[in-house]
Formats: structure tokens, sequence, C-alpha cells
């Protein structure tokens, strides 16, 4: 089986995760004898209940995989569920929106088919027109004004000077 655990691997990360050179080393860190390491790595099998409470702060899906952070960090792991809800927040408003439209947009429609006006007209919004003036009427005012602010800017320096 491709997908197998292998404790050999588990044992490995262990060994970076205490930064230990050799399972002596590890088994120090874990507070188990070295023999018991051995034994669990010869027969491909841990004790979960026994490690568990000496792994404080690893990632538990990075030590069984090997993917992932090292180190389990609550805080990143709060902020990444706070940005999922939020975004799930906003599709479900987006999802409403565009019920929303769609049914304007089918009243609007069968309006037409029967050479009616469509119904709520007055809930449509109105947006102006806005004439923008092009950029050489912007750049006609700006040295008028004595060249824009980059050279506003300029004449304060010489002031405070």
């Amino acid at each position: 089986m491709e997908n197998e655990l292998k404790v050999e691997d588990l044992i490995e990360r262990l060994k970076e995760y205490f930064n230990a050179k050799t399972l002596a080393d590890l088994s120090k860190h874990l507070g188990i004898k070295e023999v018991t390491l051995a034994g669990w790595k010869y027969r491909n099998s841990f004790d979960l209940v026994r490690m568990f409470p000496r792994l404080k702060g690893i990632d538990w899906h990075w030590l069984i995989t090997g993917q992932g952070e090292m180190t389990y960090d609550s805080r990143k792991q709060k902020e990444l569920v706070a940005q999922v809800e939020y975004l799930l927040r906003q599709i479900k408003r987006l999802e409403e929106e565009n019920d929303l439209l769609k049914a304007m947009i089918k009243n609007l429609l069968a309006g037409k088919e029967e050479g009616k006006e469509p119904e709520n007209i007055e809930e449509t919004v109105k947006v102006p027109m806005i004439n923008l003036p092009d950029e050489t009427e912007i750049y006609k005012r700006e040295m008028e004004k004595g060249g824009g602010i980059y050279a506003r800017e300029g004449k304060r320096k010489e002031k405070k000077q």
C-alpha cells in the first residue's frame, strides 16, 4: 500500500521536530526508552496514547504525512477559519444578490414580451452620468495652479528651509 503510515517515517519526523540526531536523543526528548522506539520502528506500530501528551504543539497532519507545517499554530488556524467564514458569508450574500438580479431580469423580459412597462420600476436605482474631463484638461488646470501637486511640494520644501 502506497499511503501506508510507516512508523520509521514518523520517527524521522520526530527526530527533525526535536532536532535529535539519534534514536537515543529522541528517546530522551520523549521520555521513553530507546528500546521502545526501536520496537515501534521494527513492528511498524506506536503507542498513540503514550505519545500524545508528549507532542504538544506539533501538527499531527505533518507528523503523519510529512506535509504542511511542522508546528500547530492555533492563532493561524483561527485566522484561516475566520477567513473561510467571511468568504462563506460573502458567497451567501452574492447568491442572494444573484437571485434578486435574476428575478429583475425575468421581470424585465416578461414586460418586453408583453409590451408593458416592467413592474417595480420605482425600485430601479438611477445612476447619474458623470462627465469626467480628459487628461489634457486636468493637466492644464494643474499647470494654471502652479504646476500641480509636485510643484507645490517643492515650494513647501523651499519655505521650510
